[in-house]
């Protein structure tokens, strides 16, 4: 119980619960799919079928199997790791509610992209892993942070511009492999996240939660507590004042008598 409560205390301070929770989920599902060698993932990854089941534009994220060799257990955990860095930067700012949204947004509307694309190109279609909906919150973050440094690898510096762009390249040629122009559709909810963190979709704007909704609520609450204060303070005044005018008619009143 007590380790329970500590890691929930520690998820409401980190002020990124939906990051956390995607997180332990891709875990969780890579280890059950390890554990079963993969039985079942076929329910969950997406594919170009026309038997593909509505769901799995939702779930492909969690199709994925970290655990077969030390390479991709070490690139999961670097993405895992990436995620929780920049996941959850992008969710303190914007709010858990809004965050989620981008999330399954991002990851439906690459799955339903990528499906057409396949269809396109004459390719057959396995989605699976998160990387589509990562990278979309990766360029959230870097329209966001375009100045800001990062240093790649631990010892490449990239501002937020660079690994912008250096994310669509890595989308188009990990996924332009066998048909070029699939690469460039796999791009295409990357463009609709720029967009978005820019505040220049109309009908869904950026808009502030998180940390910038607290900042606002407190500097509200600062400013009422200003205006309370002011208020008391020239009451005070007048209240004063007139007990000296009081004080100053009885005085030529006593004088004059």
């Amino acid at each position: 119980m007590a380790f329970i409560e500590d890691t929930t205390a520690w998820i409401r301070k980190n002020g990124a619960p939906c990051t956390v929770s995607l997180i332990a989920s891709l875990v969780t599902s890579g280890l059950i799919f390890w554990g079963t060698q993969l039985k079942g993932m076929e329910r969950v990854l997406l594919s170009n079928s026309p038997q593909t089941p509505i769901w799995t534009f939702f779930t492909y994220p969690w199709a994925n199997w970290p655990f077969g060799d030390g390479l991709q257990l070490i690139f999961f955990a670097c993405l895992m790791f990436w995620m929780f860095q920049v996941g959850g930067s992008v969710e303190r700012e914007i709010g858990t509610p809004r965050f989620a949204a981008l999330w399954f947004v991002s990851t439906a509307v690459a799955g339903i992209v990528m499906v057409i694309g396949a269809n396109i190109c004459h390719q057959q279609l396995a989605l699976a892993a998160p990387y589509l909906p990562e990278s979309a919150i990766t360029i959230v973050w870097c329209v966001r942070n375009r100045t800001a440094s990062v240093m790649m690898f631990g010892f490449v510096p990239l501002s937020g511009f660079l690994l912008g762009w250096a994310t669509v390249v890595t989308d188009a040629l990990l996924y332009g492999r066998s048909a070029p122009l699939l690469g460039g559709f796999a791009c295409f909810h990357l463009a609709i996240a720029a967009l978005y963190a820019m505040n220049k979709l109309p009908f869904l704007p950026y808009g502030d939660g998180g940390y910038a909704m607290a900042r606002k609520a407190t500097k509200k609450e600062a400013t009422t507590r200003g205006q309370v204060q002011y208020d008391q303070s020239y009451f005070d005044e007048v209240k004063r004042r007139e007990t000296e005018r009081a004080e100053q008619e009885r005085l030529r009143k006593l004088l004059g008598d």
